[in-house]
């Protein structure tokens, strides 16, 4: 499994807990990787081949209502940036939704079976101003609540602008999103993610199941 994959591997250029798409052979991560968005201190993912844009709320208090982003930025130089627009945000669950330049886009599948503890999963995000990485973890919680919200929490090795990352399983599809660490106090690298299930629950008008299982070049 792409999990297995990443946790087993201890020497890489990006660190012993980091591998870039180069060093992945798995082909399900190199499709996931054409869908990956870097936004300017932040990540996120195409999720509908007519370019939605799933990220944290966060994220796009950070970046603003019309950000330049990167697609498919897995090697150095990066991809030329194209501007988005932010169509919707979920303040509760921590979700906003941008929509890309018209046109066909890779994009992912939200999963639609949920999370459930101990499940292996593959962290894809950006570190600030670097092309994507891939991480490796297990699921610890889930479901679980926060302040009445879905949430599930695993472990994978992250760095600062993973928010708005996509949380993978072994198919390459979304179980979650990224949203920041440990809130809980439970021990050292607790990450916790919202549920792909929570996104199609706060974008269900532009996410409709002919959105997000439609054709794509990817």
């Amino acid at each position: 499994m792409l999990a297995s994959l990443l946790v087993l591997a201890v020497a890489s250029a990006a660190g012993p807990d980091f591998l870039p798409l180069e060093e992945v052979e798995d082909p399900a991560l190199a499709r996931a990787a054409q869908a990956a968005v870097s936004f300017d201190g932040g990540s996120g993912f195409v999720v509908s081949s007519n370019g939605y844009v799933v990220t944290a709320n966060h994220v796009a208090g950070m970046v603003g209502p019309t950000p330049w982003v990167r697609l498919a930025w897995t090697h150095s130089p990066g991809p030329a940036p194209v501007q988005a627009h932010l169509v919707a945000v979920d303040t509760n669950a921590d979700l906003a939704l941008y929509r890309l330049p018209p046109g066909q886009y890779a994009h992912l599948d939200l999963s639609l079976e949920p999370a459930a503890r101990g499940d292996t999963v593959v962290a894809m995000a950006h570190p600030p101003r670097r092309p994507l990485l891939f991480s490796g973890g297990r699921v610890l919680e889930a479901p679980a609540l926060w302040a009445g919200q879905p949430i599930l929490e695993y472990t994978a090795p992250a760095y600062d602008g993973y928010s708005g990352g996509a949380l993978l399983n072994g198919q390459g599809q979304v179980l979650g999103v990224h949203r920041g660490w440990d809130f809980r106090g439970l021990g050292q690298g607790h990450l916790v993610a919202v549920p792909a299930g929570a996104v199609l629950e706060a974008f269900t008008e532009q996410l409709d199941p002919g959105t997000t299982d439609d054709d794509s070049p990817g």
